[in-house]
This record gives structure tokens, C-alpha cells and sequence, in this order.
């Protein structure tokens, strides 16, 4: 009697960590927590400053969403992008010059490698160190893209900050290529971020991506104003 109890305690402490470590690796997934949610443009960068931030931050507190902002290369091009509720975005319409798109996301899964990317202790960074970690961006072929994926909200319990999940995408057809650009996004400012261990596969990766997923519970990722700038920035 007093073994089946003792297995009976272990199954079900087994399950309450089971349950934990589901819910700590859960993501969200913006379209199903309400509101229409699009892709845009952003024509006009210059306003991509810290009275903005300080704008969306005020915002994403207040309504408990989400935006996510994307710099993508390819070639010798580079753009960048917002993705977030519509209701949010209407207000910066003007600002920003944006222009709604399709989604860019689909990519052939053996041709990309994955990873989400670590942010090392926050610190307000001083007028020296105030610059793009794109600086030293190696050369692309008109063929190869980079995409650089900053998924932002705010928690209430921790107000002060942005909350962030990052991913970076590096798609070329060439596997050696792809290797070799790898290597070098990853290690393209080190002071500031780190390549994650890889809990998921490269689909899984890119399913997150395009789904702007950001992770319900875990390891909190928090960031100023001018780290978003510094990184998303280039220049």
C-alpha cells in the first residue's frame, strides 16, 4: 500500500513539472489574442526616436498588446518593418509614412537557419556607444537576406522596461554560404547580445516568427529605448 502511494505522489509531481515547463515554453501568438493585426511598411524611419518609444510604451501598457519590429536585408537593400494591432499602429500612420503589405515570410525550410538571440545585462548606453550593431553587417548577395525580429510588450509588475523576444533568419541558397553568414551575424556586436542555446528546429523557429509569438512565461528579457534604436537602427 505504501509503495502504490509513494508512486502516486511521484506521477503526479512529475505532471505538476510537466505542466511548469509547458507553461514557461508557452508562446503567445498575437491574431488570437484579439484585434486585427497587419504588416506595414515604415517609409519614413526618422521618427523611430526615443519621444516614440516613450509614446509605445505608454501604449502597450495600457492595452496589453504587442508590437513586433523587423529589419530585413537582402542584397544590398534594407527596410524596415512594423507588425501590430491596426487600433495601435493608426496613430503613428502619419509619422511613419507606412504602407500596409503582404507578409515576406515564406522561405524554403532548408535554405534558412534559425536563432533567437539573447540580450546581455541592460545598461543605458552612453553618446559613444550609441550606435547601429548592423556597423559591421557583412556584404549580402542579391540573392541572401537577413531578417532581425524584435517582438516588444510591456509588463505590468515590471513597467519600466520593454519586454523583448528577438529572432534573427539567415536565408542563402548556398549551404556553405549560409554557414559562413551564420557565424558572422551571430558575432555582429557580442557586447550586446548572445545566440540562445536551440530549444526548436528552424521550422519551428520560423512558425514563431511568422506568427509574431512571444514566450506567456520564462527568463525576462528587458530593454531601454535606446538599445531598441541601437538595434534596430542603421545608423
Amino acid at each position: 500500500m505504501i509503495l502504490w502511494i509513494v508512486l502516486f505522489v511521484l506521477v503526479l509531481a512529475i505532471s505538476f513539472v510537466l505542466a511548469l515547463k509547458s507553461m514557461r515554453d508557452y508562446q503567445e501568438i498575437p491574431s488570437q489574442l484579439g484585434g486585427d493585426f497587419s504588416l506595414f511598411l515604415v517609409r519614413n524611419t526618422k521618427g523611430l526616436n526615443e519621444h516614440f518609444f516613450n509614446s509605445l510604451h505608454s501604449d502597450l501598457l495600457q492595452s496589453g498588446l504587442n508590437i513586433s519590429i523587423e529589419r530585413l536585408f537582402k542584397g544590398k537593400e534594407s527596410a524596415l518593418v512594423l507588425f501590430g494591432p491596426k487600433s495601435l499602429l493608426a496613430k503613428y500612420k502619419q509619422l511613419f509614412n507606412l504602407l500596409e503589405l503582404e507578409d515576406y515570410t515564406d522561405c524554403e525550410i532548408d535554405k534558412v537557419v534559425t536563432w533567437e538571440v539573447g540580450l546581455k545585462l541592460s545598461q543605458q548606453p552612453t553618446d559613444d556607444s550609441y550606435e547601429s550593431v548592423f556597423k559591421n553587417l557583412p556584404e549580402l548577395l542579391d540573392s541572401e537576406q537577413f531578417w532581425w525580429q524584435m517582438i516588444l510588450w510591456v509588463k505590468k509588475e515590471d513597467s519600466d522596461f520593454f519586454q523583448t523576444q528577438i529572432r534573427a533568419v539567415v536565408y542563402a541558397q548556398d549551404q556553405f554560404r549560409r554557414k559562413e553568414l551564420t557565424q558572422k551575424m551571430q558575432n555582429l556586436s557580442p557586447d550586446r547580445f548572445v545566440k540562445l542555446p536551440k530549444a526548436y528546429s528552424n521550422a519551428q523557429i520560423i512558425d514563431f516568427y511568422k506568427k509574431r509569438s512571444f514566450p506567456f512565461k520564462g527568463k525576462k528579457q528587458k530593454i531601454n529605448n535606446r538599445e531598441i534604436i541601437q538595434l534596430i537602427s542603421l545608423s
